[in-house]
């Protein structure tokens, strides 16, 4: 079994040491192998076509498990929509497609900081639209059986961000033990 982990910059690690990142953590924590499939800057249509020409067809096994993260990058450029929902549960959908077991997560969303990602853009209208958007594949993806995990509680301390959009090495550890929480049962299946 490996574990397929797919998304934008904080799957990539954007901001830590490749070792502190939440992909590498949990390959440490289980001894799986860990494909960190990151993109600085991904948005859900640009994992959507990553997913459909290479991740899935050339580095996908039957039983692997594919955790998918992503949407920030969609509010910050344009604003998410169900059109982005869609894609992250074609993504799904595609894994499924192969036997693996897909599992969505709910990134942190936006936070004050001195020294913000996202510019002059106020971090309540953009929590708005992401909310609304992660609310919205949280729905999909209940109603398709497929597993998810919310990192908005999880990270909501404006300290374990950098710069209010990525997370500290403390916040990496915190994303890596509830993707493990999620995975653990399938690992000992």
């Amino acid at each position: 079994m490996n574990i397929i982990c797919l998304g934008d910059s904080l799957t990539f690690g954007y901001g830590v040491w490749r070792n502190d990142c939440w992909v590498s953590l949990v390959g440490k924590a289980t001894g799986l192998r860990v494909l960190n499939r990151g993109t600085n800057g991904d948005t859900s249509a640009y994992m959507l076509q990553r997913a459909r020409s290479h991740i899935v067809p050339d580095e996908t096994e039957t039983g692997d498990v594919a955790i998918i993260m992503g949407g920030a990058n969609d509010v910050l450029m344009y604003g998410a929509n169900e059109d982005d929902v869609t894609n992250i549960m074609t993504i799904a959908e595609l894994f499924r497609a192969k036997n693996c077991t897909p599992i969505i997560g709910i990134q942190p969303g936006f936070r004050e900081s001195d020294y913000a990602f996202y510019g002059p853009l106020d971090p309540d209208k953009l929590n708005a639209n992401f909310n609304q958007f992660a609310d919205s594949l949280l729905t999909r993806a209940k109603n398709a059986g497929v597993s998810t995990f919310d990192l908005r509680p999880v990270l909501s301390d404006p300290a374990l961000f950098e710069d209010g959009v990525h997370p500290t090495e403390e916040g990496h550890r915190l994303i890596a033990d509830t993707v493990l929480a999620v995975i653990e049962p399938l690992i000992q299946e």
